[in-house]
C-alpha cells in the first residue's frame, strides 16, 4: 500500500500564514482605536449622530460623506461606504473632541474590527491545526 506523503507547506497553508501577519496588524490598530474610544480615553472622543449625504458603492473608491454638528458649526466628514446605509438617514459617528477632522463611522469601525479578528482566529486555528497534525503524523 502506497502511503501518501505528508505535506505541511501546502498553498493554502502558506496563504494562511501570509494573511495572518497583516490581519494581526490591522486588527490591533482598529481594536486599539475602539479601545481608546470606549475604555481608555472616552473623554477625548465624542459619539454623535450625523446625516448621511452620499453613499457610493463601486468596485473602487467606495465612500460615504456625512454632516455633523460640533461647537455650533456644521462639519463634513467622510469614511468608507456603508452597505446598509441610505442617503438622508442618521448614522452614529465618532470624532476626536479636539480634532473633529479625525472622525469615522462607528458601526463601520466596529464591524471591520470584528471581521478582522474572526478571520485571524479562523486562519490561525487552521495553521495551528495543520502544524499539530503534521507533527503528530510524522
Amino acid at each position: 500500500m502506497n502511503r501518501q506523503k505528508k505535506q505541511l507547506f501546502s498553498p493554502f497553508f502558506l496563504l494562511s500564514v501570509a494573511i495572518l501577519i497583516p490581519l494581526l496588524a490591522l486588527g490591533i490598530q482598529n481594536g486599539r482605536k475602539l479601545f481608546n474610544i470606549y475604555i481608555i480615553h472616552p473623554n477625548d472622543y465624542t459619539i454623535t449622530k450625523a446625516r448621511l449625504l452620499t453613499n457610493f458603492h463601486q468596485k473602487y473608491n467606495n465612500h460615504a460623506t456625512y454632516q455633523f454638528n460640533y461647537g455650533g458649526k456644521m462639519l463634513d466628514g467622510s469614511a468608507g461606504s456603508i452597505l446598509w446605509g441610505t442617503v438622508g438617514e442618521e448614522i452614529t459617528i465618532y470624532f476626536e473632541t479636539g480634532h473633529p477632522e479625525n472622525n469615522g463611522i462607528l458601526s463601520g469601525l466596529f464591524f471591520l474590527t470584528i471581521g478582522q479578528w474572526l478571520t485571524f482566529i479562523i486562519f490561525g486555528a487552521y495553521v495551528v491545526y495543520k502544524t499539530v497534525w503534521y507533527i503528530k503524523t510524522t
